[in-house]
């Protein structure tokens, strides 16, 4: 759970990349069931970060997520995440996959009600990096244009 310090440098975080990265999503991802998790053998927050190296790949987009998660097997198996990206999303893109999934996507206006849904009500994956469209981690390198002006906003 995010604690006041984390969600008002996420807030911060939101608010300086305002420039590079202009567009922005709040993603709501609900699967059918808990077998997608058992199936892929990987815990929900690593299939959410998928999704978003999967949507930077097909957006071509420089991609930030900030993403909760919902790790109680007695509700339905989903995840919301806070996207900000420097091009439009193509979120046609995850239903490729054909794993009986439902999306839901808002623009994401910056509130802080939103980072505290996010952070507070789920279990929040912390994600340090940018991720890039051409590289199948995060931006670490820092001869990204983009990584190094959102680099120094980013909480480690």
């Amino acid at each position: 759970m995010f604690r006041d310090r984390e969600i008002n440098a996420y807030e911060r975080t939101v608010k300086a990349s305002k420039e590079v990265m202009p567009h922005r999503y709040f993603l709501t991802t609900v699967f059918e069931d808990w077998e997608i998790v058992d199936r892929l053998q990987k815990p929900i927050h690593e299939i959410a970060l998928t999704d978003c190296k999967v949507l930077a790949r097909y957006s071509k987009s420089h991609l930030f997520p900030l993403i909760g998660v919902n790790d109680d097997r007695s509700r339905k198996c989903h995840y919301h995440a806070i996207l900000l990206s420097e091009k439009p999303l193509n979120f046609d893109s995850l239903h490729k996959f054909n794993d009986g999934r439902s999306m839901d996507v808002r623009d994401y206006d910056g509130k802080r009600d939103c980072l505290i849904y996010t952070g507070r009500k789920h279990l929040p994956f912390y994600q340090t990096n940018v991720i890039h469209p051409r590289m199948k981690s995060g931006c670490k390198c820092n001869q990204c244009s983009i990584s190094r002006a959102l680099s120094p906003h980013i909480p480690k």
